[in-house]
């Protein structure tokens, strides 16, 4: 009987560095625990099938072939099963190498989610081997266009990063969601969680129940505390389930230290977490109530304006984060609808969403630039002329926002 629950795995293989047959026969391995516990999701770590720390050995083509022959191994031992795979792998596409998470079902590529944010600082130099996952983040990469699913590819027809990875067709896109019955879940990778803004605050409003995070996280004083408070947080700010599998034992020792932290969390509380620095391959399990987050949902008001803000395009989305900085405000949940209602006549400008902020719920917004449009005027105090304020005044009684009084 289904009960609403949704049986989650973080593994963590012992992984050793450029030797991809026996990273992949260790995460097989993994696969085959967590199907015989009836996981129906099980999450490896970023860059588990050659290791996170392969550094310029990136640059080799051997190596980025042989991991790609390793998830197609991968992929067909999954065939059959009931389990649905992400692990972590380098990915090419049109000249450019991507740091991805790859997700398998049943011997298929169901998609696969470029990290965006890669880290360039302290011991952390991604930025010399991949590319960002930004680079999709475009307005062509749509909901539209017709569904392919014949067996063997899985893509949306017409979406703009449509690749062949492992002989097999799919999408390749931050953006993408996944479905398992009636759980749906996306991924953000390493870095992304630790932004301002991570993917999983626009993932969790589009549909996203569950979030999955494949990282290399290295362990330093204090870290550990503070990785567990941010992804307990994020769980509950997202109301969703929070998987976390970091890179564990076997990566390289030369700059960083890896202790392998699996965390398991539902909307704000910690289901389970493994113990780190194991020498060997360790697998933490929990169950998340998928029915009692979708209640929390529900009731929620200051979950709704987030949802209608998922509606808006990736462009327009960093552009309202700004807006937002700009006025030091958060929309409500009408000013949300009315951005949603923007976007969809295709009028969703900076301009108009500092409007918006900025404006109190009496106002009506109309298109921007317009006499009618209620364009709101900032200038730094002084910086307007005599004559320029008085033109600036009449406008704004034009526009309606001022009287003769004032």
């Amino acid at each position: 009987m289904d009960y609403g629950f949704f049986r989650v795995a973080a593994a963590v293989p012992r992984v050793k560095i450029a030797d991809i047959d026996h990273n992949r026969e260790a995460i097989c391995s993994l696969i085959d625990k967590a199907e015989a516990e009836k996981a129906s999701l099980v999450v490896f770590p970023e860059l588990s099938v050659t290791g996170y720390t392969c550094l310029d050995m990136f640059g080799q083509s051997l190596l980025l072939t042989a991991s790609e022959e390793a998830v197609k191994k991968i992929a067909d031992h999954t065939r059959g099963k009931h389990a649905t795979v992400v692990v972590g792998a380098p990915v090419r596409y049109r000249g450019r190498l991507y740091n991805c998470a790859i997700v398998i079902r049943n011997g298929g590529i169901k998609g696969i989610v470029p990290k965006i944010y890669l880290p360039t600082y302290a011991e952390f130099d991604e930025g010399r081997w991949f590319a960002s996952g930004s680079d999709f983040l475009s307005p062509s990469n749509t909901r539209v266009g017709r569904f392919v699913d014949d067996g063997k590819n899985y893509y949306r027809d017409g979406f703009d990063s449509v690749t062949k990875y492992c002989g097999q067709r799919c999408n390749l896109s931050p953006n993408l969601l996944f479905s398992i019955g009636r759980t749906t879940f996306g991924i953000e990778i390493c870095e992304d969680f630790w932004t301002p803004v991570p993917p999983s605050s626009f993932l969790a409003p589009s549909g996203a129940q569950v979030i999955v995070n494949i990282s290399a996280s290295n362990e330093v004083a204090g870290k550990n505390q503070k990785r567990r408070e941010f992804v307990i947080n994020q769980s509950g700010r997202t109301v969703s389930g929070y998987v976390y599998c970091s890179a564990g034992y076997g990566e390289s020792t030369m700059d960083t230290v890896y202790g392998g932290s699996a965390i398991i969390c539902e909307d704000g509380e910690l289901l389970a977490e493994n113990a780190r620095f194991q020498m060997e391959d360790s697998i933490t399990f929990a169950d998340i109530d998928i029915e009692k987050i979708g209640v929390h949902r529900q009731k929620k008001i200051s979950f709704n304006p987030a949802v209608e803000l998922s509606y808006l395009r990736p462009e327009e989305q960093r552009n309202l984060i700004e807006a937002m900085d700009f006025t030091q405000a958060s929309p409500s949940l009408s000013q949300a609808q009315r951005l949603k209602k923007l976007s969809q006549e295709g009028s969703c400008t900076g301009e108009a969403m500092q409007d918006i902020l900025g404006l109190d719920d009496w106002a009506t917004m109309n298109r921007p630039g317009t006499i009618g449009g209620n364009w709101l005027w900032r200038m730094k105090p002084g910086a307007a002329t005599p004559a320029l304020a008085r033109k600036l005044k009449k406008l704004n009684q034009q526009c309606k926002r001022q009287t003769e009084e004032e």
